[in-house]
């Protein structure tokens, strides 16, 4: 593998040093290195490093040495993301106690090049991942730039709309295009069904919420939002003030539901999995250590008051916005809703009667 690595060292000897040891062990590698912490975030913009090295404090710097590293920073968490080593001199609990899975931390010593070398190796999958990913939406972005540009060129509007039109088509089209990768994957995991963080200020339809101060592991701090998203956009005056959400179970109740014994749970589970909805209840895949494995019931329903979910990040409040369902899987829980909360009732009827009655036809037309 070929390593595009930034190392930023007001140290020159430290950073020839380091240089050495990660060619030593990396084998074929493109390093380069960055005195000047002011000009790094340019730097990583332009070679765009596989993983960055960061010293952090700048000895040019009299006041607030520590400050220097944070332009670079902020440069690889808004723009260019990549894995970080910070190899430092210095204790800073700023950077030390990220606790992102990108990020490590190494106080300089006699052996800290190597523990450096081996916190990048440790890195590999997350780099070859990245590169993927990036390779993707750049075909992505590469392909449909080609198809749509034509089009939109062609439709005749005067030009000052055709760069908004050009940015409105592409979006559309990225989105499909990434849904149909140049490699064929395996059938799509249970868990992809989620956008995990959500994504804008409002709730829609499927968002999945949680009781801000209840246990993040149990199914019943979780409820499923029913409302159409279109009576969700915050602003308009149409706006709902209670969001009707269902309640969440274990998932052992959509098993007691379906009637499926423990002991064939594999053999007959499946066939109940792809059905929208089984006596009212559907299954929640787990994701990561975010959303436990569980069941919403469609027929435990419930109002929240709009004003106590929490949408954004920041947002301190009773319910927090943990997760929505993609579409189509959005689009199917509307349609079990519906087989739920649309089915008419009807008086019981006498059905053994009736299928005896059926079975004397059936009987008596193979005799004619």
């Amino acid at each position: 593998m070929d390593w595009r690595i930034l190392i930023v060292e007001d140290n020159a000897v430290m950073a020839e040093s380091l240089k050495q040891a990660l060619l030593r062990d990396l084998g074929e590698a493109v390093i380069e290195i960055v005195a000047n912490f002011a000009e790094a975030p340019k730097i990583i913009a332009r070679i765009k490093p596989d993983v960055a090295i960061f010293d952090i404090y700048d000895d040019q710097i009299e006041e607030h040495p520590e400050a220097a590293i944070k332009p670079a920073w902020q440069t690889v968490w808004n723009t260019h993301f990549c894995p970080v080593v910070f190899h430092t001199g210095h204790e800073v609990e700023e950077y030390k106690n990220i606790g992102h899975p990108f990020a490590r931390y190494e106080i300089k010593g006699p052996e800290s090049h190597g523990r450096v070398v081996k916190h990048i190796k440790d890195f590999k999958p997350e780099i070859e991942g990245l590169r993927t990913l990036r390779h993707e939406l750049e075909r992505s972005v590469q392909e449909t730039l080609v198809h749509v540009s034509p089009l939109v060129w062609k439709i005749g509007k005067p030009k000052a709309e055709l760069p908004d039109m050009l940015l409105r088509a592409v979006r559309r089209r990225m989105a499909a295009t990434l849904d149909y990768p140049t490699k064929p994957l395996t059938n799509l995991q249970a868990w992809e069904q989620y956008i995990c963080p959500p994504i804008g200020d409002n709730l829609l339809t499927g968002d999945l919420i949680r009781i801000t101060n209840k246990p993040a592991t149990n199914p019943q701090s979780y409820h499923l939002v029913l409302s159409p998203s279109c009576d969700l956009v915050l602003g308009r005056g149409n706006a709902l003030e209670h969001v009707l959400v269902a309640g969440c179970v274990p998932v052992s109740k959509f098993v007691e539901r379906a009637m499926v014994s423990t002991k064939k749970i594999i053999k007959d589970l499946p066939a109940e999995l792809t059905k929208e909805q089984v006596g009212g209840l559907m299954v929640l895949p787990a994701f990561a250590d975010v959303i436990p494995l569980m069941a919403a019931n469609l027929k435990k329903l419930s109002h929240i008051p709009y004003v106590h979910i929490a949408t954004k990040i920041d947002e301190k409040k009773p319910f927090t916005r943990i997760a929505s369902l993609d579409s189509p899987f959005r689009e199917r829980l509307a349609w079990a809703y519906l087989q739920v909360a649309g089915r008419p009732g009807v008086p019981d009827v006498d059905v053994q009667s009736l299928a005896t009655a059926i079975s004397q036809a059936i009987t008596a037309s193979t005799k004619a």
